[in-house]
């Protein structure tokens, strides 16, 4: 992911964009084109997520369909700023998440008795054991 600049010439576009566009209500793609078209970059759903949060933009949802619009108040450079730096922190440690770790696999424990060891996993599992009798069939 490219580093963004921001700065008052970016967050001049911005309100550019939201000025031009306050009326209408857009879909996800149209909202997306929106900002490749004024800004030049691309909205991934952390994006979308963050102008939500930060009440850049509005949804409402129209049964399964959600639609986006504009807020009527301006967006200045400290709460693009933010969001921007909040976006950075969300998308490294969703990537940190992905890292692949070495899972350790469980130890085989070889069991002498197995009886025992089911009756001491009962109670372990809190089942209380009050005779030990156990009769089994052999085939």
């Amino acid at each position: 992911m490219r580093r963004l600049k921001i700065d008052e010439n970016f967050v001049k576009k911005l309100n550019e964009m939201r000025i031009d566009n306050i009326n209408g209500q857009y879909n996800l793609t149209a909202i997306k084109d929106l900002f490749k078209k004024y800004l030049d970059i691309y909205l991934s759903g952390t994006w979308i997520m963050y102008l939500l949060k930060y009440k850049v933009i509005n949804s409402v949802k129209i049964g399964k369909k959600c639609l986006y619009s504009f807020t009527t108040f301006p967006v200045h450079i400290e709460k693009v700023k933010s969001m921007y730096a909040d976006i950075i922190t969300y998308n490294q440690e969703h990537y940190n998440k992905k890292k692949v770790s070495v899972v350790e696999e469980p130890a085989i424990v070889e069991v002498s008795d197995p009886i025992s060891e089911a009756i001491r996993l009962l109670k372990e599992n809190g089942y209380k054991i009050y005779k030990q009798r156990i009769t089994f069939e052999e085939v």
